[in-house]
């Protein structure tokens, strides 16, 4: 069995289901704990330094969530990537940030411009010194410019939902050689026909980014080495 190792000890008396429920979500989304990873609520909590309850009301809500899977007299694992859950999931994103960026070009000014284009430039910066984790950071962070800036909570919030699925995909698609290249001119390509204020374009280039990103990621079996040992 694979060894919980290098998690954060928990120092903090309250809410230790929240504490341990952060700390095991986001060693799932960063792909420290691989899809198929088993989960043993006795090592777990020795690792935060915790009792066990805590651990499994933890495991309750990320079963719940969907990023982990109990199975009867076997124990909790860590869900696996399933390609047709990434296409479902894209193609709700494409759909959803297409309307985002058709929403918002309207309402972008000259801060929000050099804020996208810094945001591009420092994923320019991390990628040439070979920071692709930062790279990448700074690309949903290009993302989040036009989500916010489309003025629909609703929009937000069901994008917001889907923001956690898409964290782990997002890592995948990161694995495969020359995406995050790929992604930077789709990026830019994205600013510049937003910055002609043409929406319709605009949302058409966010779409056929986030399609590029798909096809890729269905078409690539490369990352599925890296995910799976």
């Amino acid at each position: 069995m694979e060894q919980t190792s290098n998690l954060l000890t928990v120092n903090k008396p309250q809410s230790l289901k929240g504490i341990a429920y952060t700390i095991i979500k986001d060693a799932i989304l960063t792909l420290k704990f691989k899809p198929g990873h088993a989960l043993s609520h006795r090592e777990l909590a020795g690792q935060l330094q915790i009792s066990e309850t805590p651990i499994r009301d933890a495991l309750q809500d990320l079963e719940r969530e969907g990023f982990v899977i109990r199975v009867p007299h076997k124990g909790t694992f860590v869900t696996e990537i399933d390609k047709v859950d990434i296409e479902e999931t894209f193609q709700i994103r494409a759909s959803l940030e297409e309307l985002a960026v058709a929403l918002s070009t309207s309402q972008l000014n000259k801060e929000d411009f050099s804020e996208m284009e810094r945001l591009l430039k420092h994923a320019d910066t991390a990628l040439a010194q070979g920071e692709r984790e930062q790279c990448s950071a700074f690309g949903a962070q290009f993302h989040q410019c036009f989500i916010q800036r489309a003025n629909n909570r609703r929009l937000v919030a069901i994008l917001s939902n889907l923001d956690d699925h898409l964290q782990r995909f997002r890592r995948i698609s990161d694995l495969i050689s020359g995406r995050l290249e790929k992604s930077q001119q789709e990026h830019r390509q994205v600013l510049e026909t937003a910055r002609q204020g043409d929406a319709e374009k605009a949302g058409r280039a966010m779409y056929s980014h986030l399609q590029s990103v798909l096809k890729d990621i269905k078409e690539n079996d490369e990352w599925l080495g890296q995910v799976t040992n």
